[in-house]
């Protein structure tokens, strides 16, 4: 099993009610995200009458590399899906669920299935080099969670290689709390597609091998809208972020008033209500955070013309 994680420090930002995505392909209709593919590409939608890799997940069709051919020699070919989940004017991804299943006989070590991601026009990256790269911050959004069920690997850890056992599944999971460094579209996330690419690879050796197939692909996504008043807004100051038992939100405006502050999810779960929190001359005041589950809140107050919000990490 490989799964990686990675965690950047978090920003707060201004949210409405969420938004919810779903899409479902089975290759037995036209799948809307995936990008046509060239007659001359290797990769292909249809039933798979190979030695290995007998029959589709679910009958009949599904996305294979081949569906009767056997490998050949210096591939470099992909098929790219497109999921597009924005839905108007600053509204942005925040979290892309992606579901399938798949198969692969490959020769291990030599051939393989890379597996990258672009945002809207990034560059794209595969996962293993986000996994490297993941303490730079200076490259990625929030949290990556990628699992492919058991597989051999490149020993540099490149990609998916070998023979699976039969249908296995996989899935990526991303939450975008902040864009960080050199983010497609500057330091909040204003990302409303996400470019999912499967690359195979092989050498300049043949092989019988029967390649790699993609079958019952599921995405499901969530957006934020921003919200548009006619009162000021302001961000809290939160520190330590992340935190474990406590945290000081801070804000001047604030200074010597008491205030209710409220406690969501990410996804909008309403979690607490926080009454009579005195914030002192500086403008500071403690809550506590040993009830709450590790995870990842939006605290939010007003007052006659402010609202306040901010985001922490609980850990």
């Amino acid at each position: 099993m490989k799964t990686l994680f990675f965690l950047l420090s978090l920003s707060c930002f201004t949210i409405a009610s969420a938004q919810d995505y779903t899409g479902y392909c089975d290759f037995e209709e036209p799948c809307s995200f995936l990008r046509p593919i060239n007659p001359d590409n290797f990769w292909e939608v249809g039933e798979p009458d190979k030695p290995v890799i007998l029959a589709a997940h679910s009958p009949d069709n599904c996305l294979i590399t081949g569906a009767t051919s056997a490998l050949d020699t210096n591939m470099h070919e992909f098929v790219q899906f497109d999921f597009y989940v924005g839905t108007g004017f600053d509204v942005s991804l925040t979290y892309l669920g992606v579901y399938f299943y798949y198969q692969s006989d490959l020769a291990v070590d030599s051939d393989f299935v890379d597996v990258s991601i672009a945002f809207d026009s990034s560059e794209f990256k595969s996962l293993r080099y986000l996994q490297e790269m993941s303490f730079t911050g200076s490259e990625f959004y929030t949290i990556l969670d990628y699992f492919i069920s058991e597989y051999s690997v490149f020993s540099i850890d490149t990609g998916i290689t070998g023979s699976s056992d039969g249908w296995e599944s996989g899935n990526i999971n991303i939450q975008f709390y902040m864009a960080a460094g050199n983010s497609p579209q500057g330091f909040m996330p204003e990302v409303d597609t996400v470019h999912l690419k499967f690359t195979l690879i092989t050498d300049s050796i043949q092989s019988s091998h029967d390649g790699f197939a993609l079958d019952d692909l599921e995405v499901s996504a969530e957006t934020w809208g921003a919200v548009e008043d006619m009162m000021k807004e302001e961000t809290l100051s939160i520190f330590p972020n992340p935190a474990s038992s406590t945290c000081i939100i801070s804000s001047p405006t604030l200074a010597n008033s008491i205030q209710t502050i409220q406690l969501y999810s990410i996804y909008g779960e309403h979690i607490a209500s926080l009454h009579n929190q005195f914030f002192d001359t500086s403008g500071q005041t403690e809550i506590s955070l040993e009830k709450l589950p590790p995870g990842t809140y939006l605290c939010t107050g007003a007052s006659e013309d402010t609202s306040f919000k901010g985001m922490f990490v609980k850990l």
